[in-house]
C-alpha cells in the first residue's frame, strides 16, 4: 500500500513541480524503481488474499494474459493505442486527467477481455477439440 501511495504522490508532485511540462516521461517507464516496487508489492499482497470463487472473476482472470499480449505485445500496438487512440500526452495536463486515465484503462481492459474471450470460444476450444479427436490427447 505504501508504494502505491508513493507512486500516486510522485505523479502529483512531478506534475506540480514541473508545471506540467511532460513530467509523465519521468514516471511512465515501467522499469523505473517506484513502478517496479509497486508492482511487486501489489503482487505479494494479492497472492495471499483469500477470495471466494466467482465465475465472473475466473472468466476475467482467464483472459488477463491475453489482455497483456493484446495491448502491450509490441511497440506498434502500444504506440497506436496509447499515443494515437488515447492520446496520453494531450490528456496529461487536463483537469480531468485522473478520470480520463481510469476510464481509458477500464475501456481498454474490457475490450481486450472481450477479444480474448472470443478467441477462446471460437479458436481455442474448437482447435483443442479437433486436436483431442484427431490425436486422442
Amino acid at each position: 500500500m505504501l508504494f502505491s501511495v508513493l507512486s500516486m504522490a510522485s505523479v502529483l508532485m512531478l506534475r506540480y513541480i514541473t508545471k506540467g511540462t511532460y513530467s509523465y516521461i519521468l514516471i511512465g517507464d515501467p522499469n523505473f524503481v517506484l513502478p517496479t516496487l509497486t508492482s511487486v508489492t501489489a503482487f505479494m499482497w494479492f497472492k495471499d488474499l483469500k477470495v471466494r470463487q466467482s465465475k465472473l472473476v475466473n472468466t476475467v482472470a482467464q483472459s488477463v494474459f491475453g489482455v497483456l499480449l493484446i495491448h502491450a505485445g509490441g511497440e506498434t500496438m502500444r504506440h497506436w493505442l496509447w499515443t494515437d487512440m488515447v492520446r496520453v500526452k494531450e490528456q496529461y495536463m487536463q483537469s480531468n486527467a485522473v478520470l480520463l486515465a481510469v476510464l481509458s484503462v477500464i475501456v481498454i481492459f474490457t475490450v481486450c477481455v472481450v477479444i480474448d474471450q472470443l478467441r477462446i470460444r471460437f479458436v481455442e476450444k474448437p482447435l483443442f477439440g479437433w486436436m483431442d479427436r484427431k490425436y486422442h490427447i
